[in-house]
């Protein structure tokens, strides 16, 4: 018969004339059977699609693809539109990177056609499977070259049967109405022809000429896929011909940007209008072209962009941080354009290059806007590409953070950024014994000698190099004495090997070896050794570190291994001045931050004291170590959140009022949880004859419509000696308010206990009404957090968080305290140094808690008298760091003159030398020694750390017999 004309086929390129002859009877038979074959498998074989493969053409096609970038391999996430056409997204849903096309074309040329278009640079492997003939194809993308592809000839199949039709959406309907094309600025009206993306930003229109490209200009139809995509279609609206993305670029170099693909092999303009400023885009698509249009500045915006920002946390390139606990500062952005304000400020981690490797980015914190938008812990951002489910930075790799400012119009600026490397902050070093090891005892765990396990007998041998020092024979009903006598050419690692002689497993007890005296250059006299469970003749290895706690060795390694931890130590906390010693004396706490003794108790009174806790409940502690609730649930917002970061918010100050009994506490009041804005509140609660809270619940000071931010909240209450309550406020993340007295933040306050302001206060003037300024007794703070009254001064002593030092300083009324004394938004280290009488840092050691042992306070807490009116000062350092800290973890000691002249800088009086995560912050002098709670739980075998499992100690003078 005669050939078969065709036009052009819409969205396939041109097709030329295809001859069609008869079919011979032996095609139709083998046509027959084949069909036959299929149709008995069909039902079996279609297309399932699932969250990243598409079902086409009634099931018959499955399409999936696979992208790689530098981050890896990405599996395309399937965009369901039609049974003819689909898309794909890699990283970002709803963002149209990759379109399929497929059209059964078989009534043309006995063929299903296949149509992609990319908007990605990416290079990708794009699979199209036939489920019914059992074929594939694959169509790569590579180089970062866009192309479109057209392929009519991609999967051939002899069916349909005689008499049969394919299904085609090629018949052509009447274009829509032809409607002239704007290209002035004003408001996108979106229209049956018309696409408005980016909010409206943009308006784009497809202009072509029709199939014989002599009709009149016209648009065709659109339809919008999202906010930034849409399609526009000639004949039919399930064939797509033509689809467009637009990104806004402005963050990268202040532009939008185009990506188009085209599924037609018709000539078209793609026509873009940027609304604002009437700026017009024509782009040209000859016929059969086959390439993704990319133009990263499609309308480039000339506005002011926000400054570099200067970082102010890391201080310096170069420096050591906690691999754990890290906290990124910038300083406000200077405005340029008041019409461009400062919105937020992105945050990264990259790697450092290191040629031949690449950086990689390893975290990200984009746009902050919490937090007084300056500020940013690992918790508020998230994990990047190989780094992704890390909660820790790797030692061994040098790192820089970079910061950028937004301003309120979406607008980025330039990144600034800074290097430092991170220290694991572990310390760990082994045991060693020195040239004569001393004498020793193998005890349990109540200081007995160990006896012998049911079922066997039990061998601990202590070896130094491979050379057996001695050991424990417990197969006598007695454990017998260990006297090593050797001498040692050098001080050597210690390991420990425990052997079951006997043929039944035995159980045994976690233990401790105990030294005559502490070895020369250790810190400990004792090693902790783990409950263990050894088989019939079973050896297991111990290696013990510096500080007593023991790790799990293996019997071929002869030099120490301090990985996995066996066993850690019951009692972390090691004073660091003779006489003294640390007594455990309850738990079951969940990140305490303020303690409270009542004065002057009932002698048949078992309260002890009262211990504030960050998330809003308040206990009883008994002398017998038991827990009583007092009140709960005392914050207007859910606190339980990522630690540091948004969970730092909460309940901070608490104080016993000497005359009522009854307690006063500070905490953040939640004004919009959802901007993370707050009201600095100061709550009374009463306090009945028995001690328990008598049901009533007064707000006495709220800083409101005053606000602030996540961070640099209030801190410390104080009642002083004539009864008035000073509370400590922080900036709010606002450094500016410091030195304005009509603001309460960066401020000591003084009132009585109605919350009224002290008629005394330097400031006090209630002839305009009563306002902030009537409150203020000193100014000019950032983050004054801890403080106590000293007896021998008459003064409040406080210790002040800074951006990189801390400080100690001596509270004069109506003092100006110098921090960001220009209220230009920037404080800096020598505003924390003004007045201060002694500076932490830098790195900061972030002091929390702070006491005076002294006369006034239960005759001196039972310190001998030189003790007296010592200060002691919490240092909390870096949280949720594990192990031993350089700048924290530790309760300071110091003293002054009766002049109020610093004696000596702050001492170590008691330092954490465990393997834990606990630090420090609640510090309170009691009757009988200085007591200390540990924030964060120390167990390193409690994998959530902020859990209800802290405990209450106290430092306690040793007694002579």
């Amino acid at each position: 018969m005669d050939s078969l004309k065709v036009p052009p086929i819409p969205g396939s390129g041109s097709v030329p004339p295809i001859a069609m002859p008869d079919t011979s009877n032996l095609v139709r038979t083998l046509r027959l059977l084949l069909l036959l074959v299929l149709v008995s498998t069909q039902a079996e074989a279609l297309c399932t699609p699932t969250a990243e493969r598409l079902c086409l053409l009634d099931g018959r096609f499955s399409v999936s693809v696979e992208a790689t970038s530098h981050l890896g391999h990405h599996r395309g996430r399937a965009i369901a539109t039609s049974d003819r056409w689909g898309a794909f997204h890699f990283f970002q849903a709803g963002n149209y990177e990759l379109i399929v096309k497929m059209i059964d074309g078989r009534q043309h040329n006995g063929t299903f056609w296949v149509f992609y278009g990319p908007l990605t640079t990416l290079d990708f492997d794009l699979r199209v499977e036939d489920h019914v003939l059992g074929q594939e194809k694959i169509y790569r993308q590579r180089g970062g070259q866009p192309e479109s592809r057209f392929d009519t000839s991609a999967f051939f199949d002899p069916l349909p049967a005689s008499g049969e039709r394919a299904s085609s959406v090629l018949e052509m309907e009447t274009p829509p109405d032809r409607v002239a094309s704007s290209s002035t600025a004003g408001p996108c009206l979106p229209s049956p022809t018309t696409l408005c993306l980016l909010e409206g930003r943009v308006e784009v229109r497809l202009i072509w000429r029709g199939i014989d490209g002599v009709a009149p200009e016209a648009p065709v139809a659109a339809r919008a896929l999202s906010d930034s995509s849409g399609l526009f279609w000639f004949f039919h609206p399930a064939n797509p011909e033509v689809v467009i993305k637009m990104v806004d670029g402005r963050a990268a170099n202040r532009a939008l940007w185009t990506f188009s693909t085209a599924l037609t092999s018709l000539p078209y303009d793609l026509v873009l209008r940027d609304t604002l400023s009437g700026q017009t885009r024509r782009y040209r698509h000859a016929s059969f072209a086959a390439d993704t249009l990319v133009d990263t500045l499609t309308f480039v915006e000339s506005v002011p962009v926000p400054p570099a920002p200067e970082i102010l946390e890391p201080a310096a390139d170069g420096v050591v941080l906690s691999a754990f606990d890290l906290r990124f500062e910038v300083g406000p952005m200077a405005l340029s354009d008041p019409s461009h304000p400062h919105y937020c400020t992105d945050f990264e981690i990259w790697t450092a290059p290191s040629p031949p490797a690449p950086p990689r980015q390893v975290w990200s914190a984009p746009c902050q806007t919490d937090q007084g938008r300056y500020l940013a812990t690992l918790q508020d951002g998230t994990w990047q590409g190989v780094f992704a489910g890390y909660r820790s930075l790797r030692f061994d790799t040098t790192y820089r953070v970079r910061a950028r400012y937004r301003d309120a119009t979406g607008h980025a600026g330039d990144w600034a950024d800074r290097h430092f490397t991170v220290d694991d902050q572990l310390h760990r070093r082994p045991f060693k014994l020195a040239r004569s090891g001393p004498a020793a005892d193998w005890l349990d765990e109540s200081g007995r000698p160990l006896r012998h396990p049911a079922g066997g007998g039990v061998v601990l041998r202590l070896e130094t190099e491979g050379t057996l020092l001695g050991h424990w024979d417990l197969l006598g009903a007695e454990g017998s004495r260990f006297s090593p006598g050797l001498e040692l050419a050098h001080p050597a690692p210690l390991r420990l090997v425990l052997h079951n002689d006997g043929s039944q497993p035995v159980e045994l007890p976690a233990s401790v070896v105990v030294f005559d005296h502490v070895p020369l250059g250790m810190e400990t006299d004792r090693l902790f050794l783990p409950a263990l469970t050894l088989a019939a003749d079973e050896s297991r290895f111990l290696w013990p570190a510096h500080n007593g706690s023991t790790f799990y060795g293996s019997a071929g390694s002869s030099t120490p291994q301090l990985e996995v931890l066996a066993q850690y130590l019951p009692n972390p906390w090691r004073p660091r001045v003779a006489g003294y010693e640390t007594e455990r004396v309850a738990d079951g706490l969940l990140l305490p931050v303020q303690l409270a003794f009542p004065r002057d108790p009932d002698p048949t009174d078992d309260r002890l004291l009262y211990v504030a806790e960050l998330q809003g409940t308040i206990w009883i502690i008994r002398r017998d170590g038991s827990r009583e609730l007092f009140a709960e649930e005392l914050l207007n917002f859910d606190p339980r959140s990522d630690f540091p970061g948004g969970g730092e918010v909460g309940m901070a100050g608490m104080a016993l009022d000497p005359v009522s009994g009854d307690l006063f506490v500070a905490m953040a009041h939640a004004v919009d949880l959802s901007s993370g804005i707050f009201s600095a509140r100061i709550v009374r609660l009463g306090v009945d004859p028995s001690g328990r809270h008598d049901g009533t619940k007064t707000t006495v000071f709220d800083s409101s419509p005053e606000t602030l931010g996540t961070v640099h909240q209030i801190g410390d209450l104080n009642f002083g000696p004539e009864g008035h309550l000073f509370a400590h406020l922080g900036d709010g993340g606002y450094s500016a308010t410091s030195y304005d007295l009509g603001s309460y933040l960066g401020k000591i306050l003084r009132m009585d206990p109605t919350g009224a302001p002290d008629p005394d206060n330097p400031f006090y003037d209630p002839a305009d009404g009563i306002d902030a300024r009537d409150f203020v007794y000193a100014y000019g703070f950032r983050n004054p957090f801890a403080g106590d009254w000293s007896e021998r001064l008459g003064k409040l002593v406080i210790a002040e968080n800074g951006p990189s030092v801390d400080r100690l300083a001596v509270v004069d009324e109506a003092a100006a305290y110098g921090w960001d004394a220009d209220q230009d938004g920037v404080g800096t280290d020598q505003d924390i140094a003004e007045r201060a009488v002694h500076l932490w840092g830098p790195p900061p050691h972030a002091p929390a808690g702070l006491a005076f042992v002294q006369p006034s306070a239960f005759g001196g807490s039972g310190f001998p008298e030189a003790a007296w009116h010592q200060g002691f000062v919490t240092e909390y350092g870096r949280g949720l760091v594990p192990g031993g800290n350089v700048n924290g973890k530790r309760i300071s000691s110091f003293r002054f003159t009766e002049e109020g002249s610093l004696v000596a800088a702050p001492e170590p009086w008691v330092e954490y030398v465990g393997d834990g995560r606990a630090t420090l912050v609640a510090l309170a002098a009691g009757p009988d020694g200085l007591y200390f709670a540990e924030f964060f739980v120390d167990d390193p075998t409690e994998p959530n750390p902020v859990a209800r499992a802290s405990r209450l100690w106290r430092l306690v003078a040793e007694t002579t017999p």
